[in-house]
């Protein structure tokens, strides 16, 4: 058995224009068949120049596995790390000898999903993380790039961006804690300051990506539902990257910290192959359908 570490997160389908809009034109089925008649090398997406990865595996689950009005996908991301090829130790004599293995070649880091799709273009993503996998942003970027090729190739144009947005742990210990929370600070994108909103936008080119707001309470007071509502928002908006909170517990003692860091996330126990370290896909599939 391994403990692996899981991560939950909000999925969507974003207009490009307006990141409210849901776009739940794609009928995810369909993709999963296009993608599945691509060659194996037509699956690969380069990472760094020394990393890339490919979704090895993706099905639909059957009906009969969870109870629910909704659709449901495993899937797993298969990565590997080249392009160097460090001497092997030997753990009975502290010998050492050549790595045999390709400059091209790199081990496997598996990274399984549960894709639960409420609409074609929203849901959750419940992820297992690996630590020299893929990441969050990788996935994102993957299911971008296939699925805009998937559109190309059916004659449709791709109007969206898919977008992932970490499940903030509603009984957080770290706010719990606090008595008062005396200030927030909300990082927002420079987009913001759009034609829409307040102007700004032929100077954008002089301002950093990012910008913050500081929110302040009145003395002796708390802003927790301030906060509150920006725990919500930073799920749904994409413009607001991450919330910083200041506050203090009943002794008087301050502390601060950034709401993005504390992201709701388990660890679960599977079993794994002695030899190779891969990962059952069944008992992966059991663990994560039982956080459902």
């Amino acid at each position: 058995m391994a403990q692996k570490k899981v991560t939950f997160h909000r999925f969507r389908l974003v207009n490009k224009r307006n990141h409210e809009l849901i776009d739940n034109s794609v009928d995810f089925d369909s993709f999963l068949e296009w993608f599945s008649g691509l060659p194996v090398d037509g699956k690969m997406y380069r990472i760094t120049n020394n990393k890339f990865t490919s979704l090895d595996y993706i099905q639909k689950l059957p009906n009969r596995d969870y109870d629910g009005t909704f659709s449901l996908y495993l899937g797993m991301f298969s990565t590997g790390n080249h392009g160097s090829r460090r001497d092997l130790k030997n753990s009975e004599n502290n010998t050492k000898r050549p790595n045999p293995k390709r400059l091209v070649e790199g081990e496997e880091q598996e990274n399984y999903f549960l894709l639960k799709l409420t609409t074609n273009g929203s849901g959750e993503l419940i992820y297992q993380s690996a630590g020299k996998g893929v990441r969050e942003n990788n996935f994102e970027n993957y299911l971008d790039i296939f699925l805009n090729r998937y559109l190309v190739d059916t004659g449709e144009v791709k109007d969206f961006n898919v977008k992932l947005n970490p499940i903030i742990s509603t009984d957080d210990v770290a706010l719990s804690r606090l008595d008062r929370i005396i200030k927030t600070r909300i990082y927002v994108d420079k987009s913001v300051l759009s034609d829409e909103v307040l102007g700004y936008s032929n100077r954008l080119l002089q301002t950093r990506q990012e910008l913050y707001i500081d929110v302040r309470a009145e003395v002796r007071q708390s802003i927790r539902d301030v906060v509150n509502d920006l725990r919500q928002a930073i799920m749904y908006k994409s413009e607001i990257s991450s919330i910083w909170i200041e506050g203090k517990d009943i002794y008087g003692n301050q502390s601060n910290f950034f709401l993005d860091q504390v992201k709701k996330r388990t660890f679960i126990d599977v079993e794994i192959n002695p030899l190779t370290a891969a990962i059952h896909r069944e008992s992966m599939k059991s663990q994560l359908l039982n956080l459902l």
